[in-house]
């Protein structure tokens, strides 16, 4: 504990993470506790009814924005982000409305693929899912441009409080709000009138559209006109073309890699098993999605304007801080997962448990992983996370499709894949970086 204060202390980066974590650990708390209901009251179907319909809109909502989201975070000046979070705006709308008319189109072919007569009729407001995620992630950024986390990490919190709470409340009042409605659907939560995965679905819906309504009002400064000295946004289009033609191709890539595994364990095994992991992955993932979410906010920023020379030791403190935190807490964790997760949630999670353990090396890596992948933005070096990307998502998406082995023993080999791999990718990072901080031992040559 005296290391790790000492090497807080060292680090504005640890310590600016530091603040993001410490003011939302009890919201982050209070969302995990509301899981206990929830996880009762739902059923495993109900959950991977939700998880198939989260992975769709979810690979779309994370290139909705083109990466012009991210770029919000380079212009010198704050008239060209704005500018740029506009152009961001634009094509999040364009692509919301697209993914609707899609989602009206195509609702039939999925219900029928994944044999889940429930995606014919909710996938087509999945265009307003993918609004509101890519529309506060943008907002999120141009928060992140002005060091405001404390603003970051409450919307964080609120998002995910507001989507439990909601989801609690529907199971609760539809049957009374709902009580004509008797459909013969195996996916409904004992004692209830309604399908469980319609309070999931709604009750998501609703609670982005609470966080984004917090949002806005924390981002005016983004509302009114603009100068007129802006530059136009054809013309940030092409300046930073780079990152919907590269950067752009990396993301979608990721999304795929992320949410195609629930979409393929849909059909090498059971809708019941995709809500089993997709629960479990929630689990797993909770607590480093609050330090890793933070992390890479803070990270980013600081990334952003460090000069060539100084990225290297930003990037190794920052490691060595992470490892020391994320190693010896996720190995206590696979131990007590099995039992622990039925024990809190109820006996119908007992696979859950399992899951929750085989996932953590992969999760694990992951945090020390995704603030470093940023290095390649800074640098515009982003080829190199797209080749390895594709890579990446090639061998673990190959690896869960054709694994001869039991279920169980493939999420074990698909997190131990996924963890060896993300340490490839901090080997290749780290080259980069060496590479970035050249420069300057060149620039003093000269």
């Amino acid at each position: 504990m005296k290391r790790l204060r000492e090497i807080f202390r060292s680090s504005p980066v640890l310590r600016h993470i530091l603040t993001l974590v410490s003011g939302t650990v009890v919201a982050q708390v209070f969302a995990l506790i509301l899981q206990v209901p929830l996880m009762r009251l739902y059923t495993p179907q109900a959950f991977g009814v939700l998880a198939i319909y989260a992975s769709i809109t979810g690979i779309i909502s994370a290139i909705a924005a083109l990466r012009y989201d991210m770029t919000i975070m380079l212009p010198e000046d704050d008239l060209t982000a704005r500018v740029v979070r506009n152009l961001a705006s634009r094509s999040i709308i364009v692509v919301a409305i697209a993914t609707g008319i899609a989602g009206w189109i195509a609702g039939g072919w999925f219900a029928d693929y994944y044999d889940a007569p429930q995606l014919r009729w909710w996938l087509p407001i999945g265009g307003l899912t993918v609004f509101l995620a890519a529309e506060t992630t943008t907002r999120q950024y141009w928060l992140n441009r002005h060091q405001a986390y404390k603003p970051i990490a409450v919307n964080r919190a609120l998002q995910t409080l507001a989507i439990g709470v909601f989801q609690l409340l529907l199971i609760l009042l539809l049957p009374t709000v709902m009580g004509w409605l008797r459909p013969a659907n195996p996916v409904c939560a004992a004692g209830t009138a309604v399908p469980g995965y319609l309070g999931l679905i709604i009750g998501g819906v609703f609670g982005l559209g609470f966080a984004y309504g917090w949002i806005v009002r924390n981002t005016r400064d983004l509302h009114g006109p603009l100068a007129p000295e802006a530059p136009t946004m054809w013309q940030m289009a092409n300046r930073y073309r780079k990152m919907p033609l590269i950067n752009g191709p990396n993301t979608l890539v990721d999304a795929i890699r992320l949410n195609g595994i629930p979409l393929i364990i849909a059909v090498i095994a059971t809708v019941d098993s995709v809500g089993q992991y997709n629960r479990a992955f929630l689990i797993a993932h909770a607590p480093a999605m609050l330090i890793q979410g933070a992390i890479s906010q803070v990270f980013f920023q600081r990334l952003a304007v460090t000069k060539p020379g100084e990225m290297g030791p930003l990037v190794a403190k920052t490691l060595r801080g992470l490892a020391l935190l994320s190693v010896p807490t996720f190995a206590l964790f696979a131990m007590v997962a099995p039992w622990l997760v039925p024990f809190i949630f109820g006996e119908a999670w007992v696979e859950a448990g399992w899951i929750t353990a085989a996932l953590t090396p992969w999760i694990a890596a992951g945090i020390l992983a995704s603030p470093v992948s940023t290095v390649f933005v800074v640098t515009e070096t982003q080829q190199k996370m797209l080749a390895f990307g594709v890579v990446y998502c090639i061998v673990s998406l190959s690896v869960l499709f054709f694994s001869p082995f039991s279920f169980m023993t493939t999420v074990w080999l698909l997190s131990a894949t996924n963890a060896l791999m993300l340490c490839i990718m901090l080997v290749i990072a780290w080259r980069v970086v060496r590479a970035y901080d050249r420069r300057a031992d060149a620039a003093s040559s000269e």
